[in-house]
């Protein structure tokens, strides 16, 4: 199957939770209401990366279970996004760990392009953006070293299906 206009089809995936933009001045440092959840989050990468062999160690394999747990429950460890510029200091994050007060918007859901895109690819963002714009629906973008991410409104949901959809992008659970 292709797009309308010939290109092979993205797949992509809801991530959990809802999500914040913030802004914050630029020359902040990097709040402790973000940092501690990334400390946290790469604690238990750190138990399961150093219990490999939890065959040899039996306790190792309980600590490695429930890193796991920890992260597969946790809608944290599945996407924040800090960028300093010299004008501003953006976080993404799940909207639970924003205190009040934050110059914040609320209320994103976030979808993400499956797979590791490679750099020579081009017009990725376009072909996302270009249905959602047709359908009026904004969106926040991000981009990583392997992949994109397209966040919007919650309410703009339904619509940012049926026009991802509509031109033969595919939506996995």
């Amino acid at each position: 199957m292709s797009t309308p206009h010939g290109e092979r089809p993205l797949q992509l995936e809801w991530l959990p939770g809802r999500y914040a933009v913030c802004r914050l001045e630029a020359d902040v440092p990097i709040p402790l209401w973000v940092s501690e959840p990334l400390q946290r989050t790469a604690a238990s990468h750190r138990v399961a990366a150093s219990d490999i062999n939890a065959s040899r160690n039996p306790g190792a394999a309980a600590r490695v279970d429930a890193a796991a747990r920890s992260l597969r429950s946790s809608e944290i460890a599945r996407f924040i996004s800090i960028t300093r510029t010299d004008h501003e200091l953006s976080i993404v994050c799940d909207e639970t760990l924003v205190p009040e007060g934050v110059r914040a918007e609320r209320g994103f859901v976030a979808l993400r392009v499956v797979g590791t895109l490679d750099f020579s690819l081009t017009g990725i963002i376009a072909r996302l953006t270009v249905p959602l714009a047709g359908a009026g629906v904004p969106v926040f973008v991000v981009s990583t070293f392997e992949s994109d991410y397209i966040l919007v409104r919650v309410e703009h949901r339904a619509a940012a299906i049926a026009a991802l959809c509509g031109v033969g992008h595919i939506l996995i659970a």
